[in-house]
């Protein structure tokens, strides 16, 4: 009996969620007395694994109406956890936002083809890790250099350089989290100079 009810409001909470973050609606919500976080779902595809891709602001409605801040654009595509998504970690009566933990979309053949343009000799290739998740692990040989990005919905984003792994992070899932595509491209750059 117990399982049944579950199960039904597992089914409530899911269409709950499917309806209220549907694509291209612009969900909103104040995670502190003055701040107000704007989320424009991308994509939904993912809800029933517990997260979306999103465009995020996150903005002080007093510091907008008395002038202290400007009023501020969506970021870029990121991987919102719907567990998490009104996770404040600022004072609880406002104040200035503080930077969050971003999980930034990927795709590999995105930054593939940009490592591509930056090293056109570099040899690159991909795997997917996960298919329910759409998780990825990509190699990327530049001169001599070896290094590994990796990319997934729930752990996020990073690099692994293989010819300078520390034996402390021998086990890690990777020696530099990234938070956007140009800090991957920066990073390949820096390796290769």
């Amino acid at each position: 009996m117990a399982y049944m009810i579950r199960a039904i409001c597992n089914v409530i909470s899911q269409v709950w969620l499917r309806h209220r973050f549907k694509k291209s609606s612009t969900v909103s919500r104040f995670v502190a007395r003055d701040v107000r976080r704007d989320v424009l779902v991308l994509d939904d595809a993912y809800i029933g694994n517990g997260y979306v891709v999103a465009r995020v602001r996150t903005r002080n409605i007093l510091y907008i109406a008395r002038g202290i801040t400007t009023e501020e654009n969506f970021g870029t595509p990121e991987i919102l956890h719907l567990k998490s998504i009104w996770d404040w970690d600022g004072m609880p009566w406002g104040g200035a936002s503080l930077p969050r933990q971003v999980i930034p979309y990927i795709e590999s053949e995105q930054l593939s083809d940009r490592l591509q343009q930056h090293f056109p000799s570099a040899q690159i290739t991909v795997e997917i890790m996960n298919s329910e998740y759409q998780s990825w692990c990509m190699k990327v040989a530049i001169d001599g250099k070896n290094l590994e990005y990796v990319w997934g919905p729930l752990s996020g984003f990073g690099v692994i350089d293989l010819k300078n792994r520390s034996v402390e992070n021998l086990f890690a899932y990777c020696d530099v989290y990234l938070g956007s595509m140009d800090e991957a491209v920066n990073f390949a750059c820096d390796c290769a100079a």
